[in-house]
């Protein structure tokens, strides 16, 4: 049984989404003055979306696990 359909591997896909959405974002800020006005005149909105993309980042680094000597 193929485990590609598990759950968690659509969660890590969805949390693996939100740096790429900034990335672009950014990229988009560097090449569109809307977007920088966009981002201007919602600042508490985009401090909380790089929050959120710091947090996903810490979730996708791989924990150790088990007990190593």
């Amino acid at each position: 049984m193929s485990d590609t359909g598990h759950p968690i591997w659509i969660l890590l896909f969805v949390i693996g989404l939100i740096p790429l959405a900034t990335a672009s974002e950014l990229v988009a800020a560097v090449v569109s003055k809307r977007v920088r006005l966009f981002i201007a005149s919602h600042p508490i909105a985009h401090l909380f979306w790089l929050g959120l993309t710091v947090l996903s980042i810490l979730l996708l680094i791989p924990a150790r696990s088990g007990l190593h000597h």
